[in-house]
């Protein structure tokens, strides 16, 4: 299953942008990655817009 949607668009000055949309696995194999690393946060950027499941996610893996 991917966990990571990979979408594009050109703005209005002809300039291709790539957007990627990550799922709850996504952000969990990388809080797992801050976990193992010992690694001391987490950056998300524009928060808002995600699934619940994706904070359900980062807290189980940071709970174990």
């Amino acid at each position: 299953r991917q966990m990571c949607i990979e979408t594009g668009y050109t703005d209005a000055n002809g300039l291709a942008h790539t957007v990627w949309l990550q799922d709850a696995r996504a952000i969990a194999a990388k809080a797992q990655l801050v976990k193992d690393y010992g690694a001391h946060g987490l950056a998300i950027w524009a928060v808002g817009n995600e699934d619940p499941a994706f904070w359900d996610s980062i807290r189980a893996v940071l709970k174990r």
